[in-house]
This record gives C-alpha cells, sequence and structure tokens, in this order.
C-alpha cells in the first residue's frame, strides 16, 4: 500500500479514537466540558453525577491533551497533502502504462512488513485501547467480578495516553488540585523587603507595588518569579484556556495605558506624568527619582519591572476567586487547632483504594454509570471538600448536624467546626456591619448567631461606651474661683459661656 495512502489513513482513524474517546469522557462527566463553552441543554443529555475533585481536574487535563493531540494530527494530514514526493507516489500509482508493476512492489512491501512483525514477541497493541479510561492500569491492578466485569482502582482512571497527567504531578499538595494559590515560597522572598504577614502579602497582590527600601535587582528576580508562578498556575488550572492570548491581551493593554515615550512631562523611570515643567526638573533632581534611574539602567530595560508588576497584577485579577479563596483558607486554618487539622487531613485525603467496574470482559464499554462503576464509596456521605468520607468520619467532624446563623442570611453550616469558624467570615462581618456594628466591636459578637441577640448585645456596648465616656470626662474635678467644685468639662462649659 501506499506510504502516503497508509500515513492519511492512520492519521484520520486515530483523529477518530481521540474524538470518540473525548466524547465518552463528556457523556460520563458534563463537567469535563468547559462550562463558557458547553450549552445549558447538555446537562439534561449527559450524566450530571458528582465526581471528586481529583478526578475532575484529571480528566479536564486529559481531554486538553486530546484536543492538542488531534489538532497535531488534522495538520499533519494537510501537511502530507503538500509534500511534492506525495504527488510523485500518486503519480506513479495513478499511470496506467505499469500494469501492475507499482501494485506487486507495495505488495511485496506489505508482505514483508507482516512477516517481521509476526517474528516480533508481542503483536502490537490496538490503538484504541490506548485511549480508553482506565487503560492505564497495570494488569497486576485488574481483577474480574462474579459477572466478568474488569475491576480496578480509581486512581487509574487516565488512559494509557495520557498517563502523565495525574494530578499530584499537576498540583502541590498546598493547591489542592487548583482551589488554592502555593505563594509561601514568594512571600519568603518578599519578605527580605518588608515584614509582613502571608495574608496580609496576598492581599497585596491585588495593587502590588515596590516597597520603599526594595533592592531593585532583587525586586525584578521576585516580580518575574511571581509572574511566572501566575502563569503556570492559571495553564494547570484552566487547562482550555490559552495562557499566551491572555499574556498578549495584557501586553497590549499596558502599551495603551503607558505615557508615550514623546512626552516632555513624562518620566521613564518612574513611571508618572507631570502636569507643570517646573515640578518635572524638581523631579530629575530628587533622591528617588535617581534611584529609579540606576534600576533601569541597571536592568537594560525602562520599563521591565513595571511591566512584570502590572503582568503580575493582571493574572491575579484573572485568578481573583481562586486567590479569595486562599486568603479564606489561610484565615480557616489560622483558626484551627493541631487536631483538627489533623482530622481535616484525613478527611481531605484521597482514597485510592477504591475500586470501580470498568468494562466487561468482551471489552465493550457499558454506558450506564450505575453497571460500569461498583463504587465502595457510592453510598457514603460527602466531605467537606465534595469527596466521600466513611460515616465514622462523617459523624466524627460532626457534620451530620446543621446549625442556623440569622446574620449571615439563615444560611446552614454543616458540622460544629464549620459553625465555628464563620463567625470570622467575610458574610458574617458583613452582616454584622449591616446591623451597624463597628469594627473594633465585632469580635465580642464571636457565637451570636441570632439577629435579636446580636441587636440586643450592641445596644448594651453603646450604652457601657456612653457611661464610660462619662466617668471618664467627670473623672476630673477643678474649684472656681468661689471655691465651688465641679467636673472639668461642666468648668470650661460655664467659662465659655461667661457664667465665671
Amino acid at each position: 500500500m501506499s506510504g502516503y495512502i497508509e500515513l492519511q489513513r492512520s492519521l484520520l482513524e486515530e483523529s477518530d479514537i481521540i474524538e470518540d474517546a473525548i466524547a465518552q469522557r463528556a457523556r460520563r462527566n458534563v463537567d469535563v466540558v468547559p462550562a463558557e463553552v458547553r450549552p445549558e441543554e447538555v446537562k439534561d443529555l449527559f450524566s450530571t453525577r458528582k465526581r471528586p475533585l481529583k478526578e475532575l481536574v484529571q480528566q479536564q487535563h486529559e481531554v486538553s491533551y486530546f484536543l492538542d493531540k488531534c489538532k497535531k494530527q488534522k495538520k499533519a494530514f494537510i501537511d502530507a497533502r503538500t509534500d511534492p514526493a506525495v504527488d510523485e507516489e500518486l503519480k506513479r500509482i495513478e499511470d496506467t502504462s505499469t500494469d501492475f508493476v507499482e501494485f506487486d512492489k507495495m505488495l511485496e512491501k506489505i508482505v514483508k512488513h507482516y512477516k517481521i512483525q509476526q517474528k516480533e514477541p508481542s503483536a502490537p497493541q490496538d490503538i484504541a485501547e490506548l485511549y480508553k479510561m482506565y487503560s492505564s492500569a497495570p494488569p497486576t491492578s485488574i481483577t474480574t467480578t462474579k459477572k466478568n466485569r474488569i475491576k480496578t482502582k480509581r486512581k487509574y482512571i487516565l488512559s494509557a495516553v495520557a498517563a502523565h497527567l495525574t494530578a499530584d504531578s499537576l498540583f502541590s499538595p498546598e493547591e489542592c488540585y487548583g482551589k488554592y494559590l502555593d505563594l509561601r515560597d514568594l512571600h519568603a522572598e518578599y519578605q527580605h523587603f518588608t515584614e509582613i504577614s502571608y495574608r496580609d502579602f496576598l492581599v497585596a497582590l491585588k495593587e502590588l507595588k515596590a516597597p520603599a527600601n526594595a533592592d531593585p535587582k532583587a525586586y525584578i528576580v521576585f516580580v518575574q518569579n511571581l509572574s511566572k508562578y501566575l502563569q503556570s498556575f492559571y495553564s494547570r488550572k484552566y487547562p482550555f484556556r490559552d495562557v499566551d492570548t491572555l499574556l498578549s491581551e495584557i501586553k497590549t493593554q499596558f502599551s495603551s495605558e503607558t505615557p508615550p515615550n514623546n512626552d516632555p512631562l513624562y518620566c521613564k523611570s518612574c513611571d508618572k506624568h507631570f502636569t507643570k515643567e517646573s515640578v518635572f526638573t524638581a523631579h530629575l533632581t530628587g533622591k528617588k527619582h535617581k534611584k529609579n534611574t540606576q534600576r533601569c539602567s541597571e536592568n537594560g530595560q525602562v520599563s521591565s519591572s513595571l511591566f512584570e508588576e502590572f503582568k503580575a497584577r493582571k493574572l491575579c485579577e484573572a485568578l481573583a476567586e481562586t486567590l479569595t479563596n486562599t486568603i479564606t483558607n489561610v484565615d480557616r486554618q489560622t483558626a484551627l487547632t493541631e487536631r483538627e487539622k489533623q482530622i481535616e487531613g484525613i478527611g481531605l485525603a484521597d482514597d485510592d483504594s477504591e475500586d470501580t467496574v470498568v468494562q466487561s470482559s468482551s471489552g465493550s464499554d457499558d454506558n450506564s454509570d450505575s453497571d460500569r462503576e461498583e463504587s465502595a464509596f457510592a453510598n457514603m456521605p460527602l466531605g467537606a471538600d465534595g469527596t466521600p468520607i466513611p460515616p465514622w468520619l462523617y459523624k466524627l467532624q460532626g457534620l451530620h448536624r446543621s446549625y442556623d446563623c440569622e446574620v449571615c442570611g439563615n444560611i446552614s453550616y454543616k458540622g460544629r467546626v464549620a459553625y465555628n469558624k464563620h463567625f470570622g467570615g467575610a458574610k458574617h462581618v458583613q452582616g454584622l456591619k449591616l446591623l451597624g456594628v463597628d469594627d473594633d466591636s465585632i469580635p465580642l459578637f464571636k457565637s451570636i448567631s441570632t439577629i435579636d441577640e446580636a441587636v440586643s448585645l450592641w445596644r448594651k456596648i453603646k450604652r457601657a461606651n456612653r457611661i464610660e465616656e462619662g466617668e471618664r470626662e467627670n473623672a476630673v474635678e477643678v474649684e472656681d474661683e468661689a471655691g465651688n467644685v465641679m467636673s472639668k468639662k461642666d468648668y470650661l462649659d460655664l467659662k465659655k459661656q461667661g457664667l465665671l
């Protein structure tokens, strides 16, 4: 057979297998498809069963990998047709004067090819099998049930082609499969410029600016490392989005917002525009301008650090939800005791020993979730992260009990731990502020969950504050010329009115 024809056939065959593999994963879990490109009616067509976050992340990256590979296959298909050697080969095949000479030569090559393959110790594996779910499972982990169904562990849900895309290799434990940012190493670098807590560092990223006494070289390295990490996290968090497109938009926006270099009242080193020439001239002799000029000359680019700062801020905006979740998680972990941290670690740990029925012994996939999977966690309750946990751990964490809070808008919290933590959360604090409570008094309202109790306590606090203020004002006594003793406040009031 023609090498060109065989190449085209194999490329089209693999592309068709990849598309079928993507469709199988979408039918099994519709959340694998990005929400921004998924029609609403799709949910009514496919399974909406809740899947663990780790499994979802792995399959999203797997589908993204399949899409990239499918695009490469189709590009190779088109490029092969434009190859000059292909035209010569097609002309030889279509030449009627050669009779069957060329055909006999190609047939002889095919016969030799398969004779060599038969001498090999093992036959080549079917390519369709490599793209099936759970095909990455080693033979030793596969067992057969009484109904002749193949059973293996859920951690092998990836196909053999995408076996390298495990969630543990994509995200660090602190990132929790993309739920939180892990910026503790960068926070340690930032500590060289100014002393700041990890939480305050996360908040400061939204309006990132160079500290006053920061070393220019070290700060540029820090900002570059920060941008590099945020780019990496964005591509891992959103595998279907193009990070290069985002960076191109950021660069264009930076160019449009930066004042032109030919402006006579614009300082390149300080990235600042002046309205008066006299102020601009005085600025050129300042220490800050000289320091910024030296920084720019040392690093070769005038606006390198400014652009890196701008890029980091825009990436933080793109990851605003994740950054907010990270700050909330830091606040939550700060309030945990050591025992609660240990219990939470057990609850968040994934159980990779779960067995799942993959397919029947005949090799055909079953479209029904209940027939295809006999999960040991099917009837187990869900923990705080949405993954199934044993009933004893569910009760140990108190998740079988709910607690309501009127201040938060009658929201119900599962478990005493989550209920106690929410008192320091933004929603509860906002509810107290709506009732008129000031920031200094909010810590006094811990464990107050009803509006009546909060209003009553706030009235008592205000009354106590007024009494304390009055006592403080009347604590100092003075004596007038007639020998009358009175408080200092009354003395000053009478003196202003001219009654003394």
